[in-house]
């Protein structure tokens, strides 16, 4: 079970790369050779016999619980201001992050999830928890006032990603 919950914690929720990594971690083929087709196919079809297992297995995941914000646009001019480009957005969402995002990946394979984590007590908390119940992931949070939930924010143009704002509780280091 543990190699299934790394495994599917390596899904983007910006890709299709899922299965092919879950394979790899799995299997511990490297991902540049895979030992030709028939391994490959092999490890595929294990892969296949263990996800038809997942509707049976409740898994927990306990992390560092993120909220993943993007901001879609395009640009065709630079600040007059500075030189930045403009972005004129055209689209914007969330997603769970972190290990929520692990847990929406468990969740849509078909086990059942609880996630344990810490979220500040504030809109982006209450944003976060309420796609987590939206996925149908049952989410054991604690609030804690004195921190922002971690939210990172995502600039997109032209399919390129341009800057990533983070909003988290620093941590101040002795060195």
């Amino acid at each position: 079970m543990t190699h299934l919950a790394a495994a599917a914690g390596t899904a983007c929720h910006h890709c299709s790369k899922g299965l092919a990594a879950a394979a790899q971690a799995l299997h511990g083929f490297p991902r540049s050779g895979l030992g030709g087709l028939a391994a490959y196919t092999n490890s595929m079809q294990s892969l296949r016999r263990l996800l038809r297992g997942f509707p049976k297995q409740r898994v927990l995941v306990a992390g560092d619980l993120m909220l993943d914000e993007q901001i879609d646009g395009k640009v065709d001019r630079i600040s007059p201001e500075a030189p930045v480009p403009v972005v004129q957005i055209s689209g914007h969402f969330y997603v769970p992050g972190g290990a929520a995002n692990v847990a929406a990946n468990i969740a849509a394979l078909g086990a059942g999830v609880l996630l344990a984590g810490v979220i500040g007590d504030d809109e982006q908390g209450r944003q976060l928890a309420g796609l987590l119940k939206e996925r149908g992931i049952e989410a054991k949070l604690l609030k804690d006032s004195d921190r922002p939930t971690i939210t990172k924010t995502r600039v997109v143009a032209h399919g390129q990603q341009m800057l990533r704002l983070d909003r988290e509780r620093q941590r101040h280091s002795a060195f």
